[in-house]
Parts: C-alpha cells; sequence; structure tokens
C-alpha cells in the first residue's frame, strides 16, 4: 500500500508536524505564557480568516486541473487559475482591510493587542495566496514539491529566524515581531512556488485565452467546504472563546501548549491518511468493499501501535513536556491529559472522516461536525466561566469523542466498514 512517493509524503508530513511543534516551542519560551496566549490567540483568528477562503480549493483544484490538463482544455485550466487567484487577491484584501479597521478601534479591547492584529492582517492574503498555489502544484503532478515548501521550508526558515534571534543573539521577541517575523519565510516560499509552478504549467496554458466554469467549480466546492469549514472552526474554537471570555492571557498560553503537545497524539492517523485516501477512494469507485475494509482496518492497527506509546508518554510525561515551552507551562497538565482524552479516540476510531467523503457522505459528515460545533460552544458557554482552561479542555474533549463516535457509527450503519482493527471479522463473526 506504501510506495516510495507516499513514504516521502508521509515523512514531509510528520516533519512539518515536528517543525511546527518547534516553533511554537521557541515562540513560547522567548514570549511566555502571556506573549504565546496572545499569540496563539492572534493566529486561531488567522487560520480561520484565510481557511474560510482557501477550504475546498484543494479538492477542485485536483479535479479540474487534472481533467483539463488531459482534455487539453487549456482556456479553462488558465481561466481556473487566473481568476481564482484574483477573487482569492481581492477577498483576502478586503478581509485584511477589515481586520485593520477592526485593530484600529481595539483600543484597550482584546488584550489591547492593536498592532499585532494590523500585523496579522498583512500575513492574510500571503497566506490565502500561498496555499491556492501549494494545491495547484499539487494538481500539476509536483505533490513532493508543494508540501514540502508549505510544511517543512516555510515552518523551517521560521525556527531559524526565531533561534539565531533567541538563541544565538539572545533578543526577546514580543508579539508583534513574532508575527510579523512570519512574513519573511511565507513570502519567500511564495516567491518559489511560483517558481514551481512557472515551469509545470503547459506553455500552451499561457498562450491561451482564459475561460470559465464559474458555476461548477463553486458546486464542486460546496460539500467539501462545509464539512472542512466546521473542522477548522472546532479546532479553533475553544481557544477564540477563552479570548472572548477574557481569560487572562497566561492561562491562553498554557491552554495553547497543552493543545499543541495533545496535537501529537493523531500523528499516525495524519500521516497515514496521506497514503491511504487515494487507495481508498479508488476502491470504493471500483466497487471493492472488501479490499476497502481491509486497507482501513491496516490503517487503524498501524495508527493504534504509532498512538499508544505518544499516549503513554504525555500520561506519564507530560508534566516534563509542558516544562518544555517554560516552566510555568506544567500547570497545564490536567487539561493536558482532558484534551489528550479527545485526540486519543479521534486517532483510535480511525480515519472515518476520510471514509465519509470518499464515499459520498458529505453531508452526513458535515451534518455531524456542525453538531459537534453547536456542542462545543454550548458547552464552553458554561464551562469556562466557572473551571476556565479545565472547563475549555473538558468542552473540545467531549465534542471531539462525540464527532468521531458518531461518524465511526454511520459509517458502520451505512457502509458495513468498521474502522477498528479487526472489528468487522467479529462482527461478521456473529451474524
Amino acid at each position: 500500500m506504501i510506495g516510495k512517493k507516499s513514504s516521502v509524503m508521509m515523512a514531509i508530513r510528520l516533519s512539518g508536524l515536528c517543525l511546527a511543534f518547534a516553533v511554537n516551542v521557541i515562540i513560547a519560551r522567548t514570549a511566555g505564557e502571556k506573549g504565546f496566549g496572545l499569540y496563539s490567540y492572534i493566529y486561531s483568528w488567522l487560520i480561520i480568516a484565510y481557511s474560510s477562503m482557501t477550504i475546498g480549493l484543494q479538492t477542485v483544484s485536483l479535479k479540474m486541473v487534472g481533467e483539463y490538463m488531459a482534455g487539453r482544455q487549456w482556456g479553462l485550466l488558465r481561466g481556473y487559475v487566473k481568476y481564482t487567484q484574483l477573487a482569492l487577491a481581492l477577498f483576502s484584501a478586503a478581509m485584511a482591510g477589515c481586520i485593520l479597521l477592526f485593530s484600529i478601534s481595539l483600543d484597550d479591547k482584546v488584550y489591547g493587542a492593536r498592532w499585532e492584529f494590523a500585523a496579522a492582517a498583512l500575513l492574510l492574503p500571503l497566506y490565502a495566496v500561498f496555499m491556492f498555489r501549494m494545491f495547484l502544484l499539487q494538481s500539476l503532478g509536483k505533490s513532493i514539491e508543494a508540501y514540502l515548501l508549505g510544511l517543512v521550508i516555510r515552518p523551517l526558515l521560521l525556527v531559524i529566524l526565531l533561534a539565531i534571534g533567541f538563541y544565538a543573539m539572545g533578543i526577546t521577541f514580543n508579539v508583534l515581531t513574532l508575527v510579523l517575523l512570519d512574513i519573511p519565510p511565507i513570502v519567500l516560499s511564495l516567491l518559489v512556488i511560483t517558481y514551481f509552478i512557472s515551469k509545470a504549467m503547459p506553455p500552451e496554458c499561457q498562450a491561451s485565452e482564459p475561460m470559465t466554469e464559474t458555476r461548477r467549480w463553486i458546486d464542486l466546492a460546496k460539500p467539501i467546504y462545509l464539512s472542512a469549514g466546521f473542522g477548522v472552526v472546532l479546532s479553533q474554537m475553544d481557544i477564540i472563546l477563552l479570548g472572548m471570555f477574557a481569560v487572562p492571557q497566561e492561562d491562553l498560553g498554557v491552554f495553547a501548549a497543552a493543545t499543541k503537545l495533545a496535537t501529537l497524539i493523531p500523528i499516525g492517523l495524519i500521516s497515514v491518511n496521506a497514503v491511504a485516501v487515494p487507495v481508498m477512494s479508488r476502491q470504493w469507485a471500483e466497487g471493492k468493499m472488501d479490499d476497502l475494509q481491509e486497507t482501513v482496518s491496516r490503517m487503524s492497527l498501524f495508527i493504534i501501535l504509532v498512538t499508544m506509546p505518544i499516549i503513554l508518554v504525555i500520561i506519564f510525561g507530560g508534566e516534563f513536556l509542558l516544562s518544555i515551552f517554560g516552566e510555568s507551562f506544567t500547570r497545564g497538565y490536567t487539561a493536558l491529559l482532558i484534551i489528550a482524552t479527545g485526540q486519543a479516540i479521534n486517532a483510535f476510531a480511525g480515519p472515518v472522516g476520510y471514509i465519509m467523503n470518499v464515499t459520498r457522505l458529505q453531508w452526513h459528515a458535515s451534518m455531524v461536525i456542525f453538531s459537534a460545533v453547536m456542542l462545543d460552544l454550548t458547552l464552553n458557554m458554561f464551562l469556562i466561566p466557572a473551571y476556565g482552561i479545565t472547563g475549555a479542555a473538558i468542552s473540545f474533549s467531549v465534542s471531539m469523542i462525540f464527532w468521531n463516535v458518531t461518524m465511526f457509527i454511520v459509517v458502520a450503519n451505512k457502509l458495513g466498514i468498521y474502522s477498528f482493527p479487526f472489528m468487522h471479522r467479529r462482527v461478521a463473526n456473529e451474524s
């Protein structure tokens, strides 16, 4: 199931996760609890902002670019690239302008982060265009180069800048400087990825008049936009609500550190999805349900074998791992264990979300994730005022468990696919 290219893709994803973790550790150590809390809060809003414009573009790009190149429809290919980038640039610039206006009106509200939000507004168009170009390069058959630039090179450049400043030169960065430091890596990565696209794009495309199929592009993106969009909101909602309830910035920092650490638990799920999702999609299209079940079972077994040691390390070494961010972060150990519980169930449930997407159950997936978002929101409204970051951790974990268990049941009932190892054999024997 795992070829050479798939193995490289898995290695890139794992490297990207490790580099992202390193970035957060260095920022936490240089900015402290308070600064890291504000930095994480700003980036949660930034992630939601640029994701609102780029969600669905990967699916549309993979389908449309492949189809247009196979059919030598150069005008439609050029039109898709040109007008998608133009729309992204206009929408992201407009949204950045709104953020700038919002930041000007802040005064002492939202932790007084006027200039920090203004700096994040500068990043928004860069992130939006970069994400699209990353998807475009992938669609042109350069997946390794695309993911290498997006997941490894860009964060590696940021790690180098932070390490030189903090460890070599002894500079203590404030949050504004930390946000601005993200501009050089994203600009450089954007220039490099543009060069790769120019080399990969067929010369016939540049000589063609741009044409459009706007309605078709939008219709294709809709199902993915809903499920993936709710997923992004759910991943960032807790820290945003903590900020809206004006919990101390130090608590925001501790919660963010616990969240980043717990995100390492489903590393097996994240890495194997890059390899197996195309396989599952092909098996479904060919009607090979037994093969699909076998693929899912092997994936799930691999995920559990990778996940169990990570869980044990977090349970018994969680306080030490939090201390890597700084000694004061160890008070987030309880929140870490609670969040880790939800992430463990997320991993053990297997690739249920991806199964629903490749088997045309996107609408069901959207409804499940929307329900999880509403559950998380409702719980946070009651638990954050009473219990602070522990309440946010409980809300996140309960909604994560609800999401995965519900999807597991839907996949089993609708498709007869069981995403827990060997469970399908037990069900078959009992029936």
